[in-house]
């Protein structure tokens, strides 16, 4: 069957659902805590969030999780 105007998906279509990331605003900051051999998969998830969205984070390591700032 033909369809005329059917909507594409998006290839993205929520970045970032697992964790808050992509919610934060400037000056805000969010606490995920996760194991040690999880912070690597989180930050780098972070870190395509902010990539996708032209975002200036920073991400530290803490005893119990990471925790990322949101710059710009």
């Amino acid at each position: 069957m033909i369809e005329n105007d059917v909507p594409v998906p998006s290839r993205r279509p929520n970045p970032g659902a697992k964790y808050d990331f992509a919610k934060l605003l400037p000056g805000q900051s969010v606490f995920e805590q996760c194991a040690k051999d999880d912070r690597k998969k989180v930050r780098n998830a972070a870190y395509r969030v902010a990539d996708y969205k032209k975002w200036e984070i920073v991400v530290r390591s803490f005893e119990k999780g990471i925790r990322v700032w949101r710059v710009s």
